[in-house]
């Protein structure tokens, strides 16, 4: 297990990044005079329960990132034009640009259509899991397996 994956669990679970690691595998959190105080030993086991889990996702994560690597610009948009999506994605964002100025939701409408179009137009690259291409995946009509074959196109 990576260290980093241990202090991330240490500071979710203490709340707090004022710690410290020893070499013995125990998280120092501050001392009595000059003796050391370590968190107890269930706590230490939550963390340590929490720091599997972390790191099995960022296993998941790198193991899936090999799997379907992140396009360029240029991938992306022969795929989406090959496949015939590039109006019907161009027009789905679109859709997200909000026109009611008085809409009380007007303001992260205007946010969100304003992150999605710049990803879209600015991107140097694209991500397989992004929100952004799971919007699109959605608003297009695929199914997962149809936008990984799109992805595995797109990289051949």
């Amino acid at each position: 297990m990576s260290p980093q994956s241990i202090i991330e669990a240490a500071i979710e679970i203490l709340g707090t990044n004022r710690f410290s690691l020893d070499g013995e595998g125990r998280i120092r959190i501050g001392s009595i005079g000059a003796d050391p105080l370590y968190v107890s030993a269930p706590t230490m086991a939550t963390i340590m329960d929490r720091a599997d889990a972390i790191e099995a996702d960022r296993l998941a994560k790198e193991a899936r990132l090999a799997q379907f690597p992140n396009l360029e610009p240029d991938q992306f948009w022969a795929a989406v034009k090959f496949f015939g999506f590039e109006a019907a994605l161009l027009a789905w964002v679109d859709s997200l640009k909000p026109t009611d100025l008085e809409s009380p939701t007007y303001e992260p409408d205007l946010a969100f259509w304003s992150m999605v179009s710049a990803k879209l137009e600015r991107a140097k690259f694209f991500e397989r899991d992004h929100p952004m291409i799971e919007g699109a995946r959605q608003a297009l009509g695929l199914t997962e397996q149809q936008l990984d074959s799109m992805w595995m196109w797109a990289l051949s």
